[in-house]
C-alpha cells in the first residue's frame, strides 16, 4: 500500500491569531499566554465553509490524480473524532461520494479511535491488503467552545484528502501498530475523577513505552536517517516522551503554531509539510504517531518508493 498524494487546506481558510477566538474557542487572555507559552500556539486555522462543502474541496482537488476513478471501484473512507461533530442521518458520504462521480466506490466513517482514526484507517487498509484506489478523508469543524478548547490545544478546521493506491510513488507503508487502552473509554467529561487522575498519572509511560514498542517492532526495517513525525496535540508531553526514547534530534513537528490541532488531519499536514521543506534531503523512512481520546495509540512506518 502506497500513500501517494496529500492535498489539503481551502481557499476559505485563513489562520486566525488567538486573541481573535474569544467567541468561537471562548479563550481568555489568561489562557491565551498558556497556550502561547507551554503549548506553542499563535494562531489556528479556521474555514468559512461548511463541514460538506470543506471536505468537498480537497476531494476534487484528490480525486484529479486518480486516473479514471468514476469507472473503477475503491474506497472513500472518512476519518473522524468526534461522533456528534458530523452528520449522522441523511447519507452524507454517500452523497459526498455520488457528487464526485463515485457512485462505485465504498463509503464508510472510521470513528471511536479519536484523534488517531486515520491511521487505524491504514492499519486496517494493511491488514486488509487491498490494492483498489483509496482516499481517506480528514477535517472535522470546531463549531462549538466545549469542544474545540482543549486543557492542552485548540482545535482547527483544516481538511485533507490523502490518495493511496493509485501509483507506484510516494509512501509505501511497510507497517502499522495499534494499541488501544479500553479502561478510559468514557468521554473526558463524563471520566469519573478517579479515573482521569489515573490516565493523567499513566498517560506519558503508556504513549511512550507505545512509541518505544513501536520502534522495536520497526527495528528490523529501520535506515539511519528516519525520522518520527507526531500529532499536533500536547507538545510538552510529546517532547517529553521523545527525549526519553532519545529521538529528539529525529523529530519532525508541522506548523504547530499556525495550525492548531487539526483533528485526524494532523499527520497528514505535517507528512505534506516535511515533504515540502526537505526536498532532495527528505528522509528515505517516516515514523508517523498519533494518540486519540479514548485511549487508542496509533504509529505507521512509511517508506520513500521511487520511479525511476
Amino acid at each position: 500500500m502506497i500513500l501517494n498524494s496529500i492535498f489539503s487546506g481551502s481557499p476559505r481558510s485563513q489562520a486566525v491569531p488567538l486573541e481573535c477566538l474569544s467567541d468561537s474557542h471562548r479563550i481568555t487572555q489568561g489562557s491565551i499566554a498558556v497556550y502561547r507559552r507551554f503549548y506553542g500556539l499563535d494562531a489556528i486555522t479556521l474555514c468559512d465553509d461548511d463541514l460538506f462543502h470543506m471536505l468537498s474541496a480537497v476531494l476534487t482537488r484528490a480525486l484529479e490524480t486518480v486516473p479514471n476513478a468514476s469507472e473503477s471501484d475503491g474506497q472513500l473512507i472518512y476519518c473522524k473524532t468526534q461522533t456528534h461533530n458530523t452528520f449522522s442521518d441523511d447519507g452524507w458520504l454517500r452523497s459526498l461520494a455520488d457528487k464526485h462521480g463515485l457512485s462505485r466506490w465504498e463509503t464508510f466513517s472510521w470513528a471511536m479511535t479519536n484523534c488517531a482514526s486515520a491511521i487505524v484507517a491504514m492499519h486496517f487498509l494493511e491488514h486488509s491488503s487491498t490494492y483498489a484506489p483509496v482516499i481517506l478523508i480528514t477535517g472535522e469543524k470546531a463549531f462549538h467552545p466545549s469542544v474545540s478548547a482543549l486543557s492542552v490545544g485548540l482545535l482547527s478546521e483544516i481538511p485533507a484528502a490523502s490518495v493511496l493506491n493509485v501509483r507506484a510513488d510516494g509512501w509505501r507503508v511497510l507497517a502499522t501498530h495499534v494499541q488501544h487502552l479500553g479502561g478510559f473509554y468514557e468521554n473526558p467529561d463524563q471520566i469519573k475523577t478517579v479515573e482521569r487522575r489515573r490516565l493523567q498519572e499513566i498517560y506519558a509511560d503508556a504513549f511512550r513505552t507505545f512509541i518505544d514498542n513501536s520502534l522495536t517492532r520497526y527495528r528490523p526495517m529501520l535506515r539511519g536517517n528516519a525520522v518520527l513525525v507526531p500529532h499536533n496535540l500536547n507538545l510538552p508531553v510529546t517532547k517529553a516522551v521523545i527525549r526519553q526514547l532519545g529521538w529528539e534530534d529525529r523529530m519532525r513537528y508541522g506548523d504547530v503554531a499556525h495550525l492548531g490541532h487539526a483533528y485526524c488531519s494532523d499527520l497528514f499536514l505535517n507528512l505534506d509539510r516535511l515533504t515540502a521543506l526537505e526536498g532532495t534531503a527528505l528522509p528515505e523512512q517516516v515514523i508517523l504517531v498519533a494518540a486519540g481520546t479514548g485511549v487508542t495509540f496509533a504509529s505507521c512506518m512509511l517508506e520513500r518508493e521511487r520511479v525511476s
